[in-house]
């Protein structure tokens, strides 16, 4: 203080600008540090946009990548079809998918974003869902209907329009606002650069009005000693003197740069005050963040480089069940526990130590630990970011157990028969595919059971589905108890069963289990107080005997059980090729049958029927034969099961109700009117409700008598007790139409059967009819049948006569017509003329045809 009284006046003046000048540099420099701090807060903020927008470019590019491999797939399954590849490749393309739909849920979260009154987020997350099913339909498809499968990818291309469509709305949302962001900060920093150039100003003048008053003022400069002093201590309502020496202008100026000077702190009190302010709201700002942080139902969890928690919001005290002041500064390893399951590749605690390359880091699922020590799975995204200036990585954790625990549930179920929880056809044959990868590998090879339930479909029927279901249930504990852990067992559907048996050295290894099988179904199955029996066909295939894939082996193996089936049920049958050969057989004769009937290939031969007494030919039975322009002649023992199981028996039937109708009209106006003819009736045309009224309406356009029309019946038809076989029979015999049963005698007919219905004929079936010569069994039985048909009143017709000792022993017993080669073979409608021609311009007498087996015989339109 002495030092400064020691000074001059003119010194004294000199030292206090001066320290105003260093003052409000100070002031300066301070507010200019603080908005920079906040324009660099701004920026901060500014750059949250920008990871948006990549993430949503990254997901538009898998996209696009991944429908381009699935329009690649279909496009090969046209080309060459092979539902190996296409399940091994489309497994690919699903999965790409699962990864892309993970990657849109953490994008978008669990938020939504309003654009345009639109939840944007949301109707990405729809119309993904829907692109998605019909990925799925165009691939499973694809091997099957490729034409829905083209339908299903034409909707998913527009689905992926509308997707992109989105995606595109969306990245135009983030980048207008880096935009309006990005103008802010630019108006910002050019007011601050007003701010400086202003205020540099202020201090050049400030500096040269001290100068110049150091030197130019006189003693009316203590006059204004007392106003600047004020202003120096920072008091506001100073009011300044008035000049002594009027008109001075030294002192004018003088005043002048002193009221300068009072309106520039005036105006740093108020860029304080905005400063101030601005502090205010930042810290209210980051109030609203650790409020908003706490309200969101993810975990967040922040830990410091030392590993300690930093953070932990409300979710995270509920899904850990600590509190906040538990956590807060102790290790994150309290979090964590050890992997208890092969599948998760790290525990979290093994992901807090790994977090250095984020760009690395397994998602999940984690394992990680409760209070209580219950463990949970999670999964959890890490960034690092600055808190409260320190580095931290912060961690959102979201509990993924029950959604684990439904997407075990839906992988069982879509792996496994909801009836019998065994492995379904999918996932046997997967673990087939993964079988004879082993077997390759080990040199060792392995067999495959196709098996069949024998008689399952009566019992179905018969009790009811839901005893059926039982039943299958037993079949399939019956099937693993034999198995065990040597193999796989699944149901393939309906009463079809597959079983795997690995590590056989050879293809005979499997014999003692395929018989324990048989042996175990010959048993006894109780179901609801009842003991069924119920017997199993097997067929076997052996790797790499029989077959490399697992398609090709499934398919032989069927081949065999069909043969089992054949070779009367009941047991089991290797494959051979031959059997493959029968198949391509089978193939190649329904694909050609299919237009067979608009291609005129089906034709009907008639063979005679002749009343034994007179020798005279009273009528014909109608056969159908086939004369396929690509196979040749076919048999009927060969198209017609096909043409049951394809359903084509119905028209093929109609056209020999038709053909016949109308040939016996022309037969009956040119010859007899009485004369008659005979028609086998299939199953299958029980079955169908338009028979009575197509028969109907053939008679009522061919004229002819129903009385003229026999009607050949197996006991196959009546024995399903169908009520609408009895109404078609019924309904038959109030037409007027002659029922025939046919093949009686063969252990399959039933005296009920002709008490029950309103038969007229009974045909004696070929088999008895052969051997009468010369078995006396089989005499005793022709006669009681004879005596039988007597007895009842019914017509009696003997099939395949064919020496006339067989037709000399049936004239003995009265049996009254016959039918076979001694007459003649099956001939055309022509030959029949002439045949009757003949016997009008004669009298009546025996006409017998050439005897020329045919190696196809038949006398029945269904076998």
């Amino acid at each position: 203080m002495k030092f400064f009284d020691s000074l001059s006046l003119r010194s004294r003046f000199l030292i206090a600008p001066f320290i105003g000048v260093v003052l409000t540099m100070i002031i300066f420099y301070s507010s200019n540090s603080i908005i920079q701090g906040h324009t660099d807060i701004l920026k901060g903020l500014n750059q949250s946009n920008l990871p948006q927008v990549g993430e949503i470019s990254r997901s538009v590019i898998m996209l696009s990548n991944n429908h381009g491999k699935l329009e690649t797939l279909l496009a090969s399954a046209k080309i060459a079809p092979d539902e190996e590849k296409i399940y091994l490749e489309g497994r690919v393309i699903l999965d790409e998918l699962h990864v892309l739909e993970e990657q849109l849920n953490l994008t978008l979260g669990e938020s939504y974003k309003i654009i345009n009154n639109t939840d944007v987020f949301e109707q990405i997350k729809l119309i993904f869902n829907n692109y998605r099913e019909q990925s799925i339909n165009a691939i499973e498809l694809s091997t099957v209907r490729p034409d829905l499968a083209d339908r299903e990818m034409h909707s998913a291309n527009s689905v992926l329009l509308q997707l992109n469509d989105l995606f595109m709305v969306l990245s135009e949302f983030y980048i207008k606002n880096l935009t309006v962001q990005s103008e802010a900060v630019e108006n910002s920093l050019y007011d601050k650069s007003s701010l400086t150039i202003i205020s540099s100003i202020l201090l050049a003048i400030m500096i040269v009005s001290a100068l110049f008053f150091s030197q130019r003022m006189s003693a009316e400069i203590n006059l204004v000693n007392k106003s600047l002093i004020g202003l120096s201590e920072g008091e506001q309502d100073i009011e300044l003197p008035e000049p002594v020496v009027a008109g001075n202008n030294n002192m004018s100026q003088l005043y002048n740069v002193v009221t300068t000077f009072k309106r520039s702190l005036d105006k740093n009190e108020e860029q304080q005050d905005t400063l101030n302010k601005t502090i205010t709201e930042l810290t209210e700002s980051k109030e609203r963040y650790y409020t908003l942080l706490n309200l969101i139902p993810t975990a967040i969890i922040a830990i410091n480089d030392s590993g300690k928690i930093v953070l932990f919001n409300k979710s995270a005290e509920e899904i850990y069940g600590y509190n906040n002041s538990e956590t807060i500064g102790k290790p994150m390893d309290m979090l964590a526990a050890e992997p208890k399951a092969k599948k998760l590749k790290q525990s979290f605690g093994e992901l807090v130590d790994n977090t250095e390359d984020l760009s690395e880091i397994d998602r999940g699922p984690l394992l990680a630990q409760k209070k209580n020590g219950e463990q949970f799975y999670i999964e959890s995204n890490v960034a690092r970011l600055n808190l409260s200036n320190e580095s931290v990585k912060i961690f959102a954790i979201t509990d993924i157990t029950e959604r684990m625990q439904a997407e075990s549930e839906i992988l069982h179920k879509a792996h496994y028969d909801a009836l019998t929880d065994l492995p379904n056809r999918f996932l046997a044959l997967d673990s087939l595919r993964k079988g004879i990868k082993k077997a390759q590998k080990d040199d060792e090879m392995l067999s495959v059971l196709f098996l069949d339930l024998d008689g399952f479909k009566k019992i179905n029927d018969t009790l009811g589905h839901e005893a059926g279901d039982k039943l299958l249930i037993e079949a399939g504990k019956r099937l693993k108890g034999v198995v065990g852990s040597s193999g796989t067992v699944g149901r393939l559907g309906g009463d079809e069963f597959i079983v795997i048996l690995y590590d056989l050295k050879t293809s005979e290894s499997v014999v003692p289990t395929v018989e324990k099988i048989v042996q175990q179904f010959r048993k006894p199955f109780e179901i609801d107080g009842r003991e069924l029996i119920l017997t199993t066909s097997v067929g076997l295939s052996t790797y790499p005997e029989d077959g490399s894939s697992a398609s090709e082996l499934l398919r032989n193996a069927d081949s065999a059980m069909y043969s089992s089936k054949e070779g009367g049920r009941n047991t089991y049958t290797f494959f051979t090729e031959s059997m493959n050969l029968e198949v391509s057989r089978e193939l190649a004769l329904e694909e050609q049958m299919h237009n067979a009937l608009e291609r005129n290939e089906f034709r009907l031969v008639y063979q005679p029927q002749v009343e034994i007494r007179t020798g005279k030919v009273i009528g014909v039975e109608a056969l159908i034969r086939w004369e396929c322009d690509v196979l040749g002649n076919v048999c009927p023992e060969e198209f017609i099961p096909i043409a049951e199981h394809t359903g084509l028996i119905i028209p093929l039937s109609q056209f020999v109700l038709a053909e016949s109708l109308r040939q016996l009209a022309l037969w009956q106006k040119d010859y007899n009117s009485s004369f008659r003819i005979a028609i086998n009736l299939s199953p299958r045309q029980f079955r169908d409700p338009n028979l009575i009224s197509f028969i109907e309406e053939k008679l009522n356009v061919s004229g002819v008598a129903a009385n003229t029309i026999e009607l050949e019946i197996t006991e196959g038809v009546l024995m399903s007790g169908h009520s609408f076989i009895d109404d078609a029979l019924k309904s038959l015999s109030k037409l007027g139409i002659r029922l025939a049963m046919d093949d009686f005698g063969t252990g399959y007919s039933s005296l009920s059967y002709l008490r029950r219905y309103s038969f007229d004929v009974l045909k004696i079936d070929r088999s008895f009819v052969k051997d009468i010569t010369v078995s006396s069994a089989n005499r005793e039985l022709v006669n009681a049948i004879i005596a039988m048909a007597q007895a009842l009143g019914l017509e009696i017709v003997a099939e395949g006569v064919e020496s006339s000792a067989q037709l000399d022993y049936l004239a003995k017993r009265n049996c009254e017509y016959a039918q076979g080669y001694l007459f003649n073979k099956p001939i055309t409608p022509a030959e029949i003329s002439e045949m009757l021609q003949k016997q009008k311009n004669k009298s009546p007498q025996m006409i017998i045809g050439s005897i020329g087996l045919n190696k196809c015989r038949s006398n029945a339109l269904v076998s």
